[in-house]
């Protein structure tokens, strides 16, 4: 006898029903994480236009959908990147408190990535404090934890960050140091926009050292490059130097 099931008919629909509901109960919740994670890139695209009110807006409406939904790791990633605006707009208060929100996510979820991300952040947050000690503290966990996941972006990341505190304390031979390992890293990634960036970093030292002729040359270096690759941002900044410091005569 060919039977479906020995289960009573009205029972056999009713585990069908329960199925149908479970599997599109799934489905929802993986709509609403494609649309949450749509707002997040709406907003990375927006933060690096400049438009940081609306990108705001985006990082907010994924915040909503995913703190409703219980999407945690989605969460942390939108409490971050509204630490990020807030960081750009200089309202440190708020932004280390976004930064501490997504800390304390990516801790309980066991992301040791977030984490580390987390800690440069919050290192960046000290130092425009004026605590350099802390934010050294914090740059230095960050780079201890990339290292053990082989994170060679935020290795280079952090290096970067420590070379900016020692050039603050006016330690500027350890500065270019951290800054020539980062520049290092960021070559082998072929990462040239960080290149540019760090480039530009490493002049700044060379010239406060008085050293007019490679810090020139490692500007002229900068502006080609930013030119290449179009980092306007970084091309401005550049010419801005090259002007004050008179590189166009060496």
């Amino acid at each position: 006898m060919n039977r479906k099931s020995d289960l009573p008919a009205s029972e056999e629909n009713s585990h069908s029903d329960e199925e149908s509901e479970s599997i599109a109960s799934v489905e929802v919740r993986a709509h609403l994480e494609d649309v949450a994670s749509d707002h997040r890139s709406f907003g990375d695209a927006l933060t690096a236009r400049g438009f940081l009110d609306e990108a705001e807006e985006s990082f907010r409406a994924a915040l909503t959908i995913d703190e409703e939904h219980g999407f945690e790791e989605g969460a942390a990633g939108d409490y971050a990147n509204l630490g990020d605006v807030h960081q750009s707009r200089e309202q440190v208060d708020e932004a280390d408190e976004f930064y501490r929100k997504a800390l304390s996510i990516f801790e309980k979820l066991g992301h040791k990535e977030g984490v580390a991300s987390q800690y440069g952040n919050l290192g960046t947050i000290c130092s425009m404090r004026g605590d350099q000690e802390e934010a050294e503290k914090m740059y230095r966990a960050a780079l201890t934890m990339n290292e053990e996941l082989g994170r060679k972006e935020g290795i280079a990341s952090q290096y970067g960050n420590l070379g900016i505190v020692y050039r603050i304390r006016g330690d500027l031979n350890q500065a270019e140091a951290m800054q020539l390992k980062s520049l290092a890293i960021l070559k082998e990634l072929g990462d040239d926009f960080g290149v540019a960036a760090i480039s530009l970093n490493i002049a700044r030292v060379q010239l406060e050292k008085g050293d007019k002729i490679a810090g020139c040359a490692t500007l002229m270096k900068a502006k080609q490059l930013s030119q290449e690759i179009g980092a306007q941002e970084c091309l401005d900044v550049v010419s801005q130097l090259i002007e004050a410091y008179g590189c166009d005569d060496c």
